[in-house]
């Protein structure tokens, strides 16, 4: 019986250590999955890493161009402002040229208009000397004629006294 019992017991810590040489093996297994599964797991984090890294790069480049496309839009729209102000100036020179030109051009023409007055009223003042020359004419040949007629009746009377007194 004690060969039984030991042989019992020999087969029972057999069976124990197959039973921990079956879970250390699949422990073995286990860990040597979980190792594979934490290397891929590792890799993806450090490409993603890496691709946050290239991201985190380009997102800076990105706000440094934001700054700079800023900054010439400020540059742009001063320009802007400044031309705006130089063609208001411009504008304004040329208004003034403009009514200077036309004021010139308004001066002639009064010069000239004035000039057309002086001859008009030249000319009416010598048609006014002509009318009353004439005036002075009709009236001196009313006169005349009047004279004439006064003359002609009173060598009338004078036929018709002495025609009556013959």
């Amino acid at each position: 019986m004690i060969i039984n019992s030991r042989s019992s017991r020999v087969l029972s810590e057999r069976n124990q250590i197959e039973k921990l040489k079956s879970k250390y093996l699949s422990d073995l297994t286990k860990h040597e999955t979980a190792s594979i599964k934490l290397a891929s797991i590792k890799e993806k984090l450090d490409l993603n890493e890496s691709k946050l890294y290239q991201k985190s790069l380009s997102l800076k480049k990105l706000h440094v161009k934001k700054l700079e496309l800023k900054e010439m839009l400020k540059k742009l729209t001063q320009d802007i402002i400044d031309k705006k102000e130089i063609l208001k100036g411009e504008y304004k020179a040329n208004d003034e040229i403009v009514q200077k030109n036309m004021n010139d051009e308004l001066k002639k023409k009064n010069f000239e208009l004035q000039k057309e007055i002086v001859k008009k009223k030249e000319h009416l003042d010598e048609v006014v000397k002509k009318k009353s020359v004439l005036q002075n004419c009709v009236v001196a040949l009313i006169n005349r004629i009047t004279c004439l007629c006064l003359y002609e009746t009173g060598k009338m009377r004078e036929r018709t006294q002495k025609l009556s007194v013959e």
